[in-house]
């Protein structure tokens, strides 16, 4: 390719109006290559362009690896770079010029006076001004001042008074002294420390601080002038093979149009019924303004370079050819890209199935307001109003859910057709509601509008009967037994309670749905309050005990069953079925808590199991007898159950063989034979106590290193924030069974506990609500009961603390020996640790389970036991150093004592 028209080419840069006014500043600026090569990577992107010379057509096409050249098959992708060919086609054929030869003739050509014309070169200054304005100016009006009134404070509101073309041309002449750029350059760079923080201070990302920042600071920079005696002529310019196929690729502009176009082509082969189906896909219309125009109607495609009334170049598209050229390309695997058959098919596929739910539920809704409405009984109404409660929750736009919002029933919008049914149990959400749908039908319209008013109807005729089920028999008291009373024909009675007598009804358990649907045909709503349970289980020498925690009995959690040594439970109570279910499976796992087993030729003795997530805790006695101090391992209780059936089989065959055994197994035998079983020692309080991924070798094994000594600092939110980010990391690892990367860990770290966050727990706190909630739903009852009590006795210690006691340390002589951090939270004192005590070895103890796990995840190497150290059995003169933040004794009544053997508690570690 003659250097002449490469020359020509580069001349033109990219398809921006602008673009070779950008290309002229950034030269200017005094750049290195390799920061010129990325400006002309992201100045170019992907697009091509066809010049005319001497007669012949030249086809240029270019891109940035990676964006959008997965387009192309791997055949025609275009290179790293600027192709040229003479033809209607450039990519994969012709000759490339790669950024680097760009970048480096475009700035020969700039010192030649050859690249642009005087006037462009004159009008640098300004351009670069101007658009250093522009993006301090749209910073300005993209920062969340609403939520962070405070970002007034950096910014002179002088400057951006008027409209908008002044402000940008007064802030523009403003720039040309070098003062005012230095006063908005440390404006950019304060929001950007605070945007490091919190990218919320933003509401788009567009005009970032850190992005605008760079654009200020070029400003201050030394600029090269250039001259040039080159004139403004181009060759004439044409629409290439390129060009077609991208405006082709990119669809009908509408969404999922390309998907639409993808497989009604692979499912319809016939040209008419194709052809008819492009014309509706696009309709008519389409865009311009900039360097391409684009306008489609019934009869194709028109597609322009320059002004559409006056264009550089012209390609008209009939559909008989836009379906002929989209086939073509669909059959070469050009029109959709791996990842859009992969990710975008599925997805369309998943909307269109949901479309097709709303739809109907549309038109349930339509029929049962309109059609339907007056031949439907009241009953049949009452049992279908939480479903079509469910239906147009579902079916609300977004500006109409503000109106749940309002009224404080949001939490209805996500709920199932059961949750509304419960929810409307209650008369105060049932008021609330009412006045929701009052807000709607008189802001909406159509459907919304006629649901709304029938719900707020059907609501206000609402009253409850609540039925308490003893023995049975259904017992209603007070006003709601005279209602019922009344209603089903039955015999009305009194009860003498503690307020005096009292009305009462009641029937049969048998005749329930019988009167329900009498009830509900009154227009009652029937309540039966379920008990709720929360079941704990604690080990004692005669089996496990079970009490629940939701409800006390002589100052202590009440016993609702007992699980004996032989597995036999015994019933305090009547209990649902699915509370049965629980402890039946508890009392299942109850019969390997004491087995021994061999794994990995270690000796591991089973202490606990979770009935819930079916974790075994096993105790290393192997690990245990070298070094005196205990470590568990946790497997799912499947793994466990297989390999004790396995040893048993082993142990049968080899007795019926009566071989020799191998001295390792005699010594592992010998090590099973010392131990005693578990049920026969008095048990503590249930613990977690979990080595992570024991599997997983050292060499794999990665232990975090804090160097940010204002890890930790922020406000409540932002801690909040940071804590919610690290316990979904935690979970979504644990999910996955494997350890935290690097990157993971510097999440995790940032997790600092519910010291002084007590306001994330009070459901009373407006401005909590939605951290609430977050919180609520993200933990389990016992993560989130745990949470809760620790934000009065958590609290966070600084690195800059942590640095300063292991100074003392260091100058107290401490080079190697163990450690204990016997309240290690997620493991700061560990992540601090100097080089000098790299030889040391640290066993750390964290009572509360999030802390604890997370610091396993981020210190994958040491020894973390998550029990409440009270409980910890410590070998006597093996640990040489103890330090940490010890925990509070708050709230540790006199009941909770008899859990746990506190005598000194945290002061016991002073040895």
């Amino acid at each position: 390719m003659p250097q002449q028209i490469i020359d020509e080419v580069l001349t033109t840069g990219g398809n921006d109006r602008d673009s070779v006014m950008r290309i002229c500043v950034q030269y200017s600026k005094n750049k290195s290559a390799e920061e010129n090569i990325a400006f002309l990577k992201n100045e170019y992107g992907t697009g091509g362009k066809g010049f005319i010379f001497d007669g012949n057509k030249v086809s240029v096409w270019w891109n940035e690896a990676g964006r959008m050249g997965e387009q192309w098959s791997e055949t025609e992708r275009p290179a790293n770079g600027i192709q040229i060919a003479y033809g209607e086609r450039a990519s994969g054929r012709g000759e490339l010029v790669s950024w680097e030869q760009a970048e480096k003739r475009i700035g020969e050509l700039l010192e030649l006076g050859r690249f642009a014309p005087q006037e462009t070169l004159d009008g640098m200054n300004e351009f670069e001004r101007r658009t250093a304005a522009v993006n301090f100016y749209e910073m300005y009006r993209d920062s969340n001042r609403d939520e962070y009134p405070e970002l007034e404070e950096y910014f002179n509101k002088e400057w951006f008074k008027g409209a908008y073309d002044d402000t940008i041309s007064r802030t523009a002449e403003l720039f040309s002294q070098t003062e005012n750029v230095i006063a908005a350059t440390a404006v950019a760079d304060a929001l950007n420390r605070l945007y490091v923080d919190d990218e919320n201070i933003m509401r788009f990302r567009l005009y970032s601080p850190d992005k605008v920042l760079s654009v200020l600071e070029d400003l201050r920079l030394e600029h090269k002038t250039f001259t040039s005696d080159r004139t403004t002529q181009t060759a004439p310019s044409f629409i290439t093979e390129d060009e077609i196929d991208r405006l082709l690729t990119r669809g009908s502009g509408y969404n999922s149009g390309k998907v639409r176009i993808y497989l009604y082509f692979n499912e319809h082969t016939d040209r008419k019924e194709r052809i008819d189906f492009l014309k509706n896909e696009y309709g008519t219309g389409g865009y311009g303004g900039g360097v391409f125009n684009e306008w489609h109607d019934a009869k194709g495609i028109i597609f322009s370079r320059s002004d559409i009334m006056s264009p550089l170049a012209k390609v008209t598209i009939p559909w008989n050819k836009a379906e002929k050229r989209i086939d073509s390309l669909i059959k070469s695997n050009r029109y959709l890209t791996e990842r859009e058959i992969a990710e975008d098919i599925p997805r369309y596929r998943s909307e269109q199935e949901q479309q097709k739910i709303r739809n109907e539920k549309y038109d349930y809704l339509h029929n049962m307001i309109t059609d339907e409405w007056d031949s439907v009984s009241k009953d049949e109404r009452m049992q279908t109003l939480p479903k079509r409660l469910a239906y147009f929750t579902d079916l609300l736009e977004n500006y109409e859910k503000q109106y749940f919002d309002r009224h404080q029933v949001e939490d209805l919008i996500d709920k199932t057709e059961i949750g509304i049914s419960e929810a409307i149990k209650n008369p105060q959400t049932r008021q609330s509601l009412i006045d929701t749908m009052n807000d709607l039908k008189g802001y909406s319209t159509g459907l919304t509008a006629g649901c709304a008013y029938k719900f707020a109807e059907e609501l206000a005729e609402i009253r409850n009967i609540t039925l308490e089920k003893v023995g049975d028999f259904y017992e209603i008291y007070g006003e709601e037994a005279v209602e019922a009373a009344r209603v089903l024909e039955i015999t009305l009675t009194r009860r003498h309670n503690e307020n005096g007598d009292i009305p009462m009804t009641g029937f049969p358990v048998h005749v329930l749905e019988r009167y329900t649907r009498i009830l509900n045909e009154s227009g009652y709503v029937v309540d039966i309050p379920q008990k709720e349970y929360d079941l704990g289980f604690g080990s004692l020498g005669n089996g496990t005990t079970v009490w629940n925690r939701l409800e006390e009995e002589n100052g202590d959690y009440k016993t609702v069953a007992h699980i004996d040594e032989t597995g036999e439970i015994k019933y305090y109570e009547d209990l649902p079925d699915d509370v049965k279910q629980r402890i039946e499976a508890q009392a299942e796992y109850d019969n390997i808590i004491g087995r021994n087993l061999v794994i990995d030729e270690r000796s591991f003795v089973v202490e606990s199991v979770d009935y819930t997530s079916g974790d075994v805790s096993m105790r290393d006695v192997t690990f245990e007898n070298n070094v005196g101090f205990p470590i568990n391992r946790v497997e799912k209780i499947d793994v466990v159950e297989r390999i004790l059936t396995e040893q048993e089989q082993t142990a049968e065959v080899k007795q019926e063989e009566k071989s020799e055994h191998t001295e390792e197994t005699e010594q592992v035998q010998t090590e099973q034979s010392d131990l005693t079983p578990n049920f026969k020692r008095p048990k503590s309080a249930r613990v977690d106590n979990t080595v992570i991924y024991p599997e997983i070798p050292m060499s794999e094994r990665h232990n975090f290193r804090i160097t940010d000594d204002n890890l930790g600092v922020g406000g409540p939110k932002e801690k909040f924030k940071n804590n919610i980010a690290a316990i979904e990391m935690l979970k979504t690892l644990e999910e996955e069974h494997r350890l935290a990367m690097p990157e993971e860990q510097e999440i995790l770290s940032r997790y600092v506990g519910w010291g002084g966050l007590s306001d994330a727990f009070d459901e009373t706190k407006d401005n909590w609500h939605t951290e609430y909630s977050q919180l609520k739903n993200l933990l389990t009852d016992t993560e989130y009961s745990s949470a809760r009590e620790s934000s009065l006795t958590a609290f966070y210690t600084p690195p800059l603390v942590i640095r300063s006691i292991y100074n003392a340390l260091e100058n107290m002589g401490l080079k190697s020996g163990n450690i204990l951090d016997p309240s290690m939270g997620v493991g700061n004192f560990e992540g601090m640790m100097p080089d000098s005590l790299s030889g040391c070895k640290v066993y750390g103890i964290e009572l509360d389970s999030i802390s604890g796990r997370i610091a396993q995840q981020l210190y994958q190497k040491n020894s973390v036991a998550i029990q409440g150290y009270q409980n910890s059995t410590l070998p006597d003169s093996f640990f040489d150093c103890s330090f940490g933040n010890p925990a509070d004794i708050y709230g540790l009544t006199a009941e909770k004592a008899r859990y746990y053997a506190v005598p000194g508690y945290f002061k016991q570690m002073f040895f």
